[in-house]
Parts: C-alpha cells; sequence; structure tokens
C-alpha cells in the first residue's frame, strides 16, 4: 500500500488512529516532497498528541515549504513553547519571519537562536551568521551595528576604486567595547570585500577632560567620566593600535602618519570642543589623500536618553554644521540611503558621509549599472 492510501486510511479513523503513524506518515510525504500534504499529516499528529516539540518543528518546516508562514509561525511558536533551547528552530522561526517583513520578530528571533547557542556552549559560528552580513546589519545583530555598517560600506567603496588598505578609527573608546567590536568586524568585512582594516582607538585613557564652556554640555558631562582601564583593554584587544592622549593632538598625527587612507571614523567624544577640534584636522584641504573621497562616519552624541537635550547649538551637532559652514569642498551629510530602505534602524540617523569633492578619486566612477540599464521593456 502506498504512503498516501496509508495516510488515507489512517486519517479516516480520526484521533483513535496511533499519533506516531500519523506522524511517520508525514515524514514519509516529506521525502516525497508533498509538503502540503505532509503539514496536513503533522496536524493530525499533533492534535491527536501535542507533547512533541519535534513534531510542532517538523510541521512548521512542512508549512514553511508548503508557502504557508502563517502555519509555520505557529507551528515554530509551539515548538518553542515545549522546548525553548533549540537555536535552529529560534533561527527558522525568524527566517519566516523575515519572509513576511516582520523585521522587528525577526532580529528577536535570531538574537534568541544566538543566545540559546551561546548559553549550549557553542564555540563556532552563531546560528545569526547564516545571514549574510549586510542583512545582520540590517537587522542590528552585530555588536555595535553602525560601527559594522560604516566599515563594510567603507572597505566597498575601498575595493572598487582598487584600494587594497584603509583604516578605521574610533575617537572616543571609553570601557573599550566599540573597539573590540570593530576588531570583529575588521576580520569579517576583509574576508568579504579583501580589503585589508587597520583599527585605532584614540582616547585620552583618563576620560573626560574639564568642560570648555556650555557648548560641551556641562550638564551632562563631567570631567574624569568614561575613564578607561588600559590593561585590561589592551589585554583583549587581538589587533587595534590604541592611541592614547588628547584626540584632537593624536588624529592630527595619525593623519599626517601616512597611514592607509582612512574610510570609517567612530565619533563619541561627547563634548563639542573635542569634536570640532578634530573636525578643523579633517577639513584641512592638503590632506585629502589621507582619507578616501567618501568616509563613512558615526556621531554617537546626537541622539540619546531624557535629560542628555542634545541640540544643535551644543555638541556633536554644533560641531558639524559648523564644519559645513566653514567648508566648501568637505561636507558631512547624512546617510540618505536609509530612508528608502524597508528596515530604518535607529541609529541610522547618526549615519553621516563625510563627501571629500577635491579628492582626486571623488569623481571615480563606482556604480553597478550598465548603458543598458532602464531599457524600455519588450
Amino acid at each position: 500500500m502506498s504512503v498516501r492510501s496509508r495516510l488515507a486510511a489512517t486519517l479516516t479513523k480520526g484521533r483513535r488512529a496511533a499519533a506516531g503513524e500519523l506522524y511517520n506518515a508525514g515524514r514519509a510525504l516529506e521525502k516525497d516532497g508533498a509538503w502540503a500534504e505532509a503539514a496536513g499529516a503533522y496536524q493530525k499528529a499533533v492534535d491527536a498528541d501535542p507533547r512533541h516539540a519535534e513534531w510542532y518543528f517538523r510541521l512548521g518546516r512542512a508549512w514553511e515549504k508548503a508557502g504557508s508562514a502563517f502555519g509555520a509561525v505557529t507551528a515554530y511558536q509551539q515548538a518553542l513553547a515545549r522546548n525553548p533551547n533549540q537555536p535552529q528552530w529560534h533561527f527558522r522561526l525568524g527566517k519566516v519571519f523575515l519572509a513576511t517583513r516582520d523585521y522587528r520578530s525577526a532580529a528577536y528571533c535570531f538574537r534568541q537562536a544566538d543566545k540559546r547557542s551561546a548559553l549550549a556552549g557553542g564555540t563556532g559560528k552563531m546560528p545569526s551568521h547564516g545571514l549574510s552580513l549586510e542583512r545582520r546589519i540590517e537587522l542590528s545583530l552585530p555588536a555595535k551595528p553602525p560601527y559594522a555598517y560604516c566599515m563594510f560600506r567603507a572597505a566597498q567603496l575601498a575595493s572598487r576604486l582598487g584600494i587594497g588598505q584603509m583604516s578605521a578609527l574610533e575617537l572616543g573608546v571609553a570601557g573599550g567595547n566599540g573597539l573590540v567590536a570593530m576588531e570583529s568586524h575588521a576580520a569579517e568585512v576583509e574576508k568579504l570585500t579583501g580589503v585589508g582594516v587597520s583599527v585605532h582607538g584614540l582616547d585620552t585613557g583618563e576620560g573626560l577632560f574639564e568642560p570648555v564652556d556650555v557648548r560641551d554640555m556641562p550638564y551632562y558631562f563631567a570631567p574624569g567620566h568614561y575613564r578607561m582601564d588600559v590593561d585590561k583593554l589592551r589585554s583583549r584587544l587581538t589587533r587595534a593600535e590604541l592611541v592614547l592622549g588628547d584626540a584632537r593632538e593624536t588624529f592630527a598625527e595619525f593623519v599626517a602618519a601616512g597611514n592607509p587612507p582612512i574610510g570609517v571614523i567612530a565619533f563619541d567624544m561627547d563634548y563639542y570642543s573635542s569634536t570640532a577640534g578634530v573636525l578643523d584636522v579633517v577639513g584641512r584641504g592638503d590632506h585629502a589623500k589621507a582619507f578616501l573621497p567618501r568616509v563613512y562616519t558615526y556621531f554617537d552624541n546626537i541622539t540619546g536618553f531624557k535629560g542628555q537635550d542634545y541640540n544643535e547649538f551644543t555638541g556633536e551637532l554644533l560641531a558639524i554644521a559648523e564644519f559645513n559652514g566653514q567648508h566648501s569642498s568637505t561636507k558631512f551629510s547624512l546617510d540618505r540611503h536609509f530612508m528608502a530602505r524597508p528596515i530604518q534602524p535607529p541609529w541610522s540617523v547618526q549615519i553621516y558621509t563625510l563627501h571629500r569633492f577635491d579628492h582626486p578619486d571623488y569623481s571615480t566612477y563606482v556604480g553597478h549599472t550598465s548603458a543598458q540599464s532602464l531599457r524600455l521593456r519588450d
């Protein structure tokens, strides 16, 4: 008797049939690629005996393969309600949510997949690494996702320009979590783009200095905030260079030292005075070749919590506005690409592109279109 004939005979018995027989019928139908029929068999099995998490998972896979996102979501949720310690089940549920464009739920599931994998002692790649780096960045899954975004974009640009090495800087390292994340991103970006990334963190090591005036927001920032445990951080770093001193001075030294062109700058110095001091160096025309023609930048202190009261008359926002007003050939512009994306993470408003219009490679073509683009369809 064929599988379908046995299944038909079993289904006529209803709940009297052994649930295990229904489950086995579903497994056999899977092998035939009959996903909708397999889902029907699994559904009957779990209706008869709802104790088995694995059965619900198989039901979810069958519905997913059959193209029923709603059925898959419901079944996967039932499986996880019975056994939440299955990283790949969280991952599969995340993939279904992703297909339905429920990005918030998808991101939650992928984070749960990684968390459960880590708790189980996973030492290899986390489940979310089954997604592309670009997708993980969109969902804010990596540590410090804006750092990953800026680095990936900069390396892609460098690759298209035939530049084999670039620099990524964090200005204001504090405890060092951002710099450690930047190291990790650099290793992955190098593999994907072929562009080498040197990572550098610039910080006083002693925390914030005395605010210069009201523009440094002394109502929120105070001397000594964000002091670094230098030895502890150095012990964690594997490739990044930690440069101690006043970033207004060490950044100028870095630019003049002939390092690979800067493609990424993450500003996290809090104060207007320190940010403006670095931007004075950025704006010098004789330093154009020390940067990529477009530098991807992140400003940490332009959105925040209640009480921080960031505004365009103090802090980083004031430094950006003054810079743009003082320079004609070098400008900061909000990265508007996010406006066209279905996912707009909160940190997207903190990403600016530094355009160096006088850079010799600024107008070099790096697009993907061709003469046949947008042709009239037949």
